[in-house]
């Protein structure tokens, strides 16, 4: 007997056939060639700048970004203001303590600044960002809307050409972080 699929009047109709067959279909779609040329040796791994030139660690990059993006956010609603620093978002309730902060190309750390830098006739800042031009000349950044009274932060990830970058960062990269204060009584 065939399989059924309950239909929304109440009554059943058949699939037939074609319900029985997918399986040959399958075996007929990687049959003709979806395990991809096999003639060619496998190559060692490449290194994180052999998979940038491929595209790939740049995607890595900008997903760490969107990452890192999704808990500011959630930092900013519980809050009300900018982490002073990345690294508070591992501390943070809710906050993922293994979330890397890091380019996974250069091994650099983000710079961040919660301030941010304006991005000139936009209403945008620069928060986050690559500490070196490690894809393709550009650096992946971490962009803000100017927050408004009553609306939600938005931030997104976009790249950055080194001229576009320079422009807006001045030289020497991101303000320096204010490290916290001691605890009363704590030895330097």
């Amino acid at each position: 007997m065939g399989a059924f699929v309950r239909g929304t009047g109440g009554g059943s109709r058949r699939l037939g056939r074609a319900w029985r067959l997918w399986p040959l279909v399958a075996a007929a779609l990687l049959a003709c060639g979806c395990g991809g040329n096999k003639s060619q040796p496998a190559a060692a791994g490449p290194t994180p700048i052999d998979r940038e030139a491929a595209g790939e660690a740049i995607d890595e990059c900008a997903t760490r970004l969107q990452d890192i993006s999704g808990q500011i956010l959630l930092y900013y609603l519980k809050n009300r203001r900018m982490p002073a620093s990345l690294e508070e978002l591992h501390t943070m309730p809710g906050g993922d303590p293994k979330l890397p902060l890091s380019c996974p190309v250069s091994n650099q750390p983000y710079a961040y600044d919660p301030v941010g830098y304006p991005v000139a006739d936009k209403p945008h800042r620069l928060v986050a960002f690559d500490t070196v031009p490690v894809h393709r000349g550009g650096r992946w950044g971490l962009l803000m809307a100017e927050p408004e009274e009553g609306k939600a932060l938005s931030m997104w990830v976009a790249r950055l050409n080194e001229d576009v970058f320079k422009a807006l960062v001045p030289p020497g990269g991101a303000r320096p972080q204010k490290k916290p204060a001691a605890p009363a009584g704590a030895r330097p």
